[in-house]
C-alpha cells in the first residue's frame, strides 16, 4: 500500500493525515515531502497516524527527523489518533515520549 497524505497548512502550523505503510518500502516522494515540510516555514506540525497499517524503524526515523528539524526552529511535532501499529512501535521503543500530545 502506498503512503497517502492530506496536508493542511495554517498560520499556526500544519496538519498531516498519513495513511498506508510507513516502513523501509517508503518511496522517495514521501521522504521528500517530509523533508520539504521540515525545511519550510512551518514550525508546528500535527501528524495523524490513525490509518497507518505498518510502521518500522525507517518510518519512525522519518518522523523523528521531522520532529528534530521542527525543534531546531523552535517548534515541535505532535502525533494524534495513532493506529495500533503505531502505538505498539512507540511503546516498545519508548519513542512516544519524544512527541508532544496535541491540545
Amino acid at each position: 500500500m502506498a503512503v497517502t497524505f492530506l496536508h493542511e497548512t495554517s498560520a499556526s502550523g500544519a496538519r498531516l493525515r498519513i495513511a498506508g505503510v510507513l516502513d523501509a518500502s517508503v518511496d522517495p516522494a514521501t521522504t521528500a515531502r517530509l523533508r520539504d515540510l521540515a525545511l519550510g516555514p512551518v514550525t508546528d506540525v500535527v501528524i495523524e497516524l490513525g490509518r497507518i497499517t505498518a510502521l518500522d524503524s525507517v518510518g519512525v526515523g522519518l518522523i523523528a527527523d521531522l520532529a528534530d528539524a521542527l525543534r531546531r526552529k523552535g517548534g515541535g511535532l505532535a502525533l494524534a489518533g495513532n493506529a495500533q501499529a503505531v502505538e505498539q512501535v512507540l511503546s516498545v521503543t519508548g519513542l512516544g515520549e519524544l512527541f508532544r500530545t496535541p491540545r
